[in-house]
Formats: structure tokens, C-alpha cells, sequence
């Protein structure tokens, strides 16, 4: 008879919540293919800017304009969630900044 020595581990879990103020958006890549989803202008604080666009109280200071996070943005990659092209569906795709053509929002 084989003894199973099962242990159990006390395994905490931190739980982050980001908030999302999403804005649609059609983005065409240079080579060509266009992404459709959604980007959060929460994404990145502009407390480093000294831009006071949008304020929250526990988050501090962030973009109000799709065109801040690629105008005035520090991070080479943006996130596009609930994303759809043509090669895929329902996806997240974090795509270089650099890559994109253009980038039209959708009110």
C-alpha cells in the first residue's frame, strides 16, 4: 500500500482592480490589417505630465483623449481588449505603439 501525502498550502492571492474608462476604436497596422476594440484611458496616470485632464480622487490623474495616450504617453505598447481582426476575434492584443498607422476613435 502506497501512502499519498498530501500537503496543502496556504497560498494568499492578491486581487488588483483597475478601473476602465474603455473608448472604441478602429486602428489600422502598418502592415495593413485593422483592429477594432477597445483601449483604457486609465491605462497610464499623467501625474509625471502635470496634466490635470481627469481626476480621480483614489487614482490620481489620467487621459481624458485617445490621442494623449499616443501623443503624451510614455509606454511603447498600448492594450486593446474585446478586440476583433482579421485573423482573430474576442481577443486582447497589446500592440507596439510604433506599428500603428492610424488610430480612429469611435463615439
Amino acid at each position: 500500500m502506497i501512502a499519498n501525502n498530501i500537503q496543502e498550502q496556504n497560498i494568499s492571492h492578491n486581487i488588483f482592480y483597475r478601473q476602465i474608462e474603455p473608448r472604441h476604436v478602429t486602428i489600422k497596422l502598418m502592415d495593413g490589417a485593422i483592429v477594432r476594440g477597445n483601449i483604457n484611458l486609465l491605462a497610464e496616470s499623467t501625474n509625471d505630465f502635470g496634466i490635470t485632464d481627469k481626476h480621480d480622487n483614489e487614482m490620481g490623474t489620467f487621459f481624458q483623449r485617445v490621442s494623449d495616450l499616443f501623443t503624451v504617453g510614455r509606454n511603447p505598447f498600448i492594450v486593446v481588449f474585446d478586440a476583433t481582426a482579421e485573423w482573430q476575434d474576442s481577443k486582447v492584443f497589446i500592440i507596439n505603439k510604433a506599428n500603428i498607422s492610424w488610430i480612429a476613435p469611435e463615439d
